[in-house]
């Protein structure tokens, strides 16, 4: 400034004499070098007073980028224990049924944690942007790392949740197939029942053997019920799950619960049989006695 007053001073001059050419030319270069030098000064005034501001970003990134690695780290470590999920196939025994369901619990854990650090770093940067304004610009940059780390969390959640399904629905059929089993195999036992029955002629043998194929119907219908009502709980229970699992489902239990009342209508028959053939059973004894009782009396007269 001490200089753009001087060489403005003697400009005036040399306009009130008689300056030369020569001398108004150098005054001008000299006007354009100061020029210069005010705008650089200029220049590394901004600089200067940005210099803090500069620092306190940079320890902000370095901050968020520590942040943001242990975030990452932690959702690999998720999308590892979700993947594990896939080396066992659905036709595993039991043994390894209790191994899917730890992997499902420490891939449920993993995600959790996941879930938790990408909240906690997002809600950081939200709070770092809010309160430290000159941040804000370098801070929405890394805004996609948190996107990206949500949107394979969401997508684990979905995986998680789908093999969880598929490992439910393989349970509730292969337990309903086990009660369907049951039923056919206590009809079986009636048929073989009535069986026995028909092959034997005497009273006395056709009283014992009506007795067992009334507990063999019995028996066969305490569990058809119980697999009836065990069916009718897990259609039920499917209606939670994705359409895509409870559709699967219900369509093999509705077959089931065909077969189980089939079975059922069978046992209704064999009952109605059944009293039948004990009323016939104690007509047959009750005639039989009386012919006996008659010839009694004839060869006592």
């Amino acid at each position: 400034m001490e200089v753009r007053k001087f060489v403005t001073a003697r400009q005036i001059e040399a306009k009130g004499k008689d300056a030369s050419v020569e001398v108004s030319t150098e005054l001008i270069k000299f006007q354009t070098r100061l020029s210069a030098a005010q705008a650089e000064v200029a220049k590394q005034k901004k600089i200067f007073s940005s210099v803090e501001q500069r620092l306190a970003v940079k320890r902000l990134l370095d901050e968020a980028d520590k942040r943001l690695k242990e975030m990452e780290e932690k959702v690999a470590s998720a999308m590892s224990a979700v993947a594990g999920l896939d080396t066992l196939s659905d036709d595993e025994d039991a043994k390894t049924s209790e191994k899917f369901d730890k992997l499902v619990k420490d891939a449920e854990l993993a995600v959790h944690e996941a879930r938790t650090s990408i909240r906690l770093t997002s809600r950081f940067l939200e709070q770092q942007s809010r309160s430290q304004g000159f941040a804000r610009e370098a801070l929405s940059k890394l805004e996609p790392r948190t996107r990206e780390a949500q949107e394979k969390v969401s997508a684990a959640d979905i995986t998680i949740k789908a093999r969880g399904e598929r490992s439910f629905v393989k349970g509730v059929i292969q337990e309903s197939e086990q009660k369907v089993s049951e039923c056919e195999a206590g009809m079986a036992k009636v048929a073989e029942a009535e069986a026995a029955f028909a092959a034997i002629e005497d009273s006395a043998g056709r009283a014992s053997t009506i007795a067992a194929l009334e507990k063999a119907i019995q028996a066969a219908q305490s569990v058809a019920s119980s697999a009836k009502t065990f069916i009718s709980m897990n259609r039920l229970a499917i209606k939670r799950l994705t359409d895509v699992s409870s559709s699967a489902c219900n369509e093999a239990l509705a077959k089931m619960q065909t077969s189980v009342d089939e079975v059922t209508k069978k046992l209704a028959l064999s009952r109605t049989k059944t009293v039948e053939l004990k009323r016939s059973a104690i007509g047959f004894g009750a005639t039989a006695k009386s012919s006996s009782f008659a010839g009694i009396r004839r060869n006592g007269s």
